[in-house]
């Protein structure tokens, strides 16, 4: 596995503590983006930043993300995958959505239950897309992905309707994606947190974990690592705990978890809208 990080760094705080010529000014010239392998030295640069930054409250990157890449063979020999879906900027709760908040952890506030069924703008959601979730982690696909789920006989789901707002009618495109089972277990060495560079044990991951083992961190930062014994028979799994926040419309969230035969079906299909990075059983 080759795996890259990709950052997003105000170019007046670039010039400060990296080389002039690493990393592209992009944004009208006010963000350099610097996208480097994890263990390329300049790393030490940007955690010695992040430090002094994070020290008053502040952070020298503004967005990051992780490149993971694989090979054929990797892919092959694994069992797990996560499954990542494209975003959408919406949520079922803005157009009517209902969710059993009594169900939710007083502390974390993972765990609410969706009590109705999922309204969203229909007219909102990316035609180029086959699978996509909403803010709050809701996952639709469309009437080709079911049809493809169905055909290979996908284990560990079900589908219920989509109603498009602001008719209230049900979508003849999309399916709201329900995953049954939520129990597939995180181990360590899994890493979470609120950003790279950071003490896993520090305060600032500590404050988004939940102390009743709900919610591991605000991100995940590492790969996913499964306990094998909780992982079951079923094609589709989510996780027991959550990652994320309950803000706006934002809600904490489990990962997805699916099985070669998932992934395969969705390369073979050539249907678009997720990416798969390996998730070890251990």
């Amino acid at each position: 596995m080759r795996e890259k990080i990709d950052l997003r760094i105000s170019e007046k705080r670039a010039r400060e503590w990296l080389p002039e010529d690493r990393g592209t000014v992009i944004g009208s010239g006010i963000i350099r983006q610097l996208v480097v392998d994890v263990d390329d030295p300049i790393l030490g640069l940007v955690a010695d930043a992040e430090a002094h930054y994070s020290s008053n409250g502040r952070s020298f990157f503004y967005g990051w993300n992780f490149r993971r890449e694989y090979s054929k063979a990797e892919l092959e020999a694994a069992e797990v995958f996560q499954a990542i879906f494209h975003p959408v900027e919406m949520a079922g709760e803005e157009y009517g959505t209902r969710y059993d908040e009594a169900a939710s952890c007083p502390i974390c506030a993972s765990g609410a239950a969706q009590a109705s069924e999922l309204v969203l703008e229909c007219k909102r959601l990316p035609k180029s897309k086959d699978l996509c979730r909403t803010l709050a982690h809701e996952i639709v696909v469309s009437t080709r992905a079911l049809e493809v789920f169905q055909r290979y006989q996908i284990s560990g789901i079900e589908f219920e309707p989509v109603k498009c707002s602001p008719s209230n009618t049900q979508s003849d495109q999309w399916m709201q994606m329900i995953v049954l089972r939520h129990d597939a277990h995180l181990v360590s060495p899994i890493v979470a947190g609120e950003k790279p560079f950071e003490d896993p044990r520090g305060e600032e991951s500590q404050q988004y974990r939940c102390p009743l083992g709900h919610r591991l961190g605000l991100n995940l930062i590492s790969e996913a690592y499964v306990e094998r014994a909780s992982w079951g028979g079923e094609d589709i799994v989510l996780s027991r705990e959550y990652f994320g926040a309950r803000m706006g419309l934002l809600r904490p969230h489990r990962l997805v978890l699916v099985s070669q035969k998932v992934r395969k079906a969705i390369e073979k299909e050539k249907l678009r809208g997720v990416a798969f990075e390996i998730a070890h059983l251990v």
